[in-house]
């Protein structure tokens, strides 16, 4: 989805507002796509992604059928969450030409049985994602204003956001640490605060060490910048956490170190350890970012193709079997 929303032009930039948002969330993910498109990484990137064939349908389809163009309307989305639970939380999306009547006659097309409550003088649509299915649940979601949807399982979570937003709930103070500041050009944050490690619900060694967890990723002075910062439960911990880092630094080395770019890559790779925390710094220029997606992308059509090829050799395999039998 990220990269689905690149384009050039500007109608206003979306960071993140600590007014929107409640006051007691223990996670937030804000992606600003108008900063996003701003930067020359995005304008570098947008061209091979957007002419792939799948991602490209995609987005022409979804202009066509809901008449949001995600290359230009899309201005910023925030997760976010008053728990720790899988499947939970809340999307907020900001978006140009939310056309709600035509939204909603997708939905009642879609699921003829949507069902729709009045609160605050807001109408919360909810329906059944995968009904007569294993892992069927509801969905609920809501419009407020003129450019903002919210959705979310979690009606609790979503009449708060409407309270905060009709200016009737406390919001998250500019000042908390989920709000940390960041610099200009960011288009990614992602904080996470107050982790208990029998509340998080995924099975991630890592997560389950850390007190607390800050990443960016932004676009400022001509470089693309991404920072980590960390606080772990203890200090052979965060030691720990930094050698993991310094290990896949020496691997890029050692796999692309003969190369220019990926020296230049990996020499921008930097961590530092003070006591229980960690603090990640990689800093590349543009160019040599869309490389590295290039690369990535390069790699992942490789390792799919060598995929598809052991699937091909095991079916031939069970059919030379069968028939021998």
């Amino acid at each position: 989805m990220l990269l689905a929303c690149l384009t050039a032009g500007i109608t206003f930039a979306a960071p993140l507002d600590t007014e929107r948002v409640p006051a007691d969330v223990k996670w937030l993910v804000h992606i600003d796509f108008d900063a996003l498109r701003d930067s020359e990484m995005g304008q570098k990137l947008a061209g091979p992604f957007l002419s792939h064939r799948g991602p490209g349908a995609k987005i022409r389809k979804l202009q066509q059928e809901l008449g949001i163009d995600l290359t230009a309307d899309l201005h910023s989305v925030t997760l976010y969450d008053t728990r720790f639970q899988r499947h939970h939380g809340l999307m907020q999306i900001r978006t140009n030409n939310l056309d709600q009547g035509r939204l909603l006659s997708k939905l009642r097309e879609k699921h003829p049985d949507a069902a729709a409550t009045d609160y605050r003088g807001h109408a919360i649509h909810t329906w059944v994602v995968g009904e007569g299915r294993k892992f069927a649940h509801e969905m609920s979601g809501c419009f407020h204003g003129e450019d903002t949807l919210l959705l979310s399982r979690d009606t609790d979570v979503l009449k708060r956001t409407i309270e905060v937003l009709d200016g009737a709930g406390e919001s998250l103070p500019v000042d908390a640490e989920l709000a940390a500041a960041t610099v200009g050009g960011t288009i990614l944050s992602m904080n996470v605060n107050g982790m208990v490690p029998r509340e998080f619900p995924f099975r991630s060694p890592v997560m389950r060490q850390t007190k607390r967890l800050f990443m960016t990723v932004g676009e400022s002075e001509g470089e693309v910048r991404m920072r980590a910062h960390l606080e772990a439960n203890s200090s052979d911990t965060a030691e720990n956490l930094a050698t993991v880092v310094e290990g896949f630094r020496a691997m890029g080395m050692l796999r692309h170190g003969d190369d220019e770019t990926g020296k230049r890559v990996f020499d921008g790779l930097t961590v530092e350890v003070d006591g229980a925390t960690v603090e990640a710094n990689w800093i590349m220029t543009p160019e040599d970012a869309e490389k590295v997606v290039d690369t990535m992308k390069k790699e992942h059509e490789k390792h799919r193709e060598m995929r598809r090829e052991r699937m091909e050799r095991r079916r031939e395999m069970m059919k030379a079997k069968r028939e021998k039998s």
